[in-house]
């Protein structure tokens, strides 16, 4: 094939990719972002056309009304989540470059043994947190594989799009079997409320929804989680206190007092991620706050003291738990990101600035 997307073959054949995003404008040649921070215009590339925005998602799009899709693709080996876009009536697409497989939990950066025990629970509620880029599939694909590798599991995931590829099937430690079911909204199922909902008459023992946008599929989730099910989810908070508050803002206030029990209870972990450069400009550092269910957590949710949860947090280390805070303080100290960097990506950049 000639054109843009023979030249991305071979580019993608020809070197292991250090980049996470490709920016495609027609009549313009690619960018690439550099380890999440720096810009590069590939000048050895040809210019994209619109087919060749059209090839990336196996079919053709009408440019002369308003464009917004989102499709997964595999070019020469490598996943790609494709989303297209017109930008002042010009053809674009974002890729993120994504994993083809599912990571080993233990090279996260995380804490594996303690991540290890939760994804083994029988039912409850998972919650990764962050901003978008900041590594919430890989973490909760990573915990997944972990699940099934373990025990014998039937994980059903709802997704847009598909991101990471499981085996349909593969054996666990022991030898016996677990097995993947991945739905793609739009593609499988037609939201991601239809999904879940389907998803619990699936015999599943894992559900993983992408992301919780809606009361219903709030709703939902809650109830696999008192049913019998582990629910992995994401949502896009900037910690374990807004996560709370966010699930709560789903429904009617006259319900809260009930979510709040059914959170108290069912509610494993939340983990909230950011992904900052490092100081010396090589690469990314991953940086994050635990929250379980320990020490006196609960009985904050329960009770509606939610202003001390971070307090919590903050005494709960041994039970594993981690501030954010206290994550960026020892990355400054530790010179390997910058005091501007942790403040920006800080919700109490005060207080981050008082500990510093």
């Amino acid at each position: 094939m000639s054109g843009f997307i023979g030249w991305m073959e071979t580019w993608l054949q020809a070197e292991k990719p250090t980049w996470s995003d490709l920016y495609l404008r027609v009549n313009s040649k690619p960018v690439v972002k550099l380890a999440g921070m720096d810009l590069q215009v590939m000048a050895s590339s040809p210019p994209v056309r619109e087919d060749d925005i059209e090839y990336l998602i196996g079919g053709k799009i009408d440019w002369s009304r308003e464009v917004d899709l989102d499709h997964g693709v595999t070019v020469a080996g490598v996943r790609f989540r494709v989303n297209v876009l017109k930008s002042m009536g010009c053809g674009q697409a974002v890729l993120r470059r994504l994993e083809t497989e599912p990571p080993a939990l233990d090279r996260l950066g995380l804490p594996t043994t303690l991540l290890r025990r939760i994804c083994q629970s029988s039912h409850g509620l998972i919650i990764v947190a962050g901003e978008t880029g900041s590594g919430k599939t890989t973490t909760l694909s990573a915990m997944m594989y972990e699940r099934a590798r373990l025990r014998p599991t039937t994980t059903v995931t709802i997704e847009d799009p598909v991101e990471i590829l499981f085996p349909h099937e593969m054996p666990t430690d022991e030898g016996r079997l677990s097995q993947f079911i991945q739905r793609e909204v739009g593609h499988d199922t037609a939201s991601f409320t239809q999904g879940l909902r389907a998803a619990l008459r699936e015999a599943p023992n894992v559900i993983a929804v992408g992301e919780v946008r809606d009361a219903e599929s709030a709703r939902l989730a809650l109830q696999a989680g008192e049913t019998g099910h582990l629910v992995f989810m994401t949502l896009h908070t900037r910690g374990a206190q807004e996560t709370v508050s966010r699930l709560l803002a789903f429904f009617p206030e006259a319900q809260h007092v009930l979510i709040r029990q059914q959170l108290a209870s069912g509610l494993r972990l939340v983990l909230r991620q950011v992904l900052m450069p490092r100081k010396t400009g090589d690469g990314r550092v991953l940086a994050y706050e635990l929250m379980t269910l320990d020490g006196g957590v609960a009985n904050c949710i329960r009770k509606g003291t939610d202003h001390q949860i971070l307090n919590e947090i903050s005494a709960g280390r041994d039970h594993g738990m981690v501030a954010l805070n206290d994550m960026l303080t020892k990355l400054v100290r530790d010179d390997v990101i910058s005091r501007e960097e942790a403040l920006r990506h800080s919700y109490d950049p005060e207080g981050l600035d008082a500990s510093l």
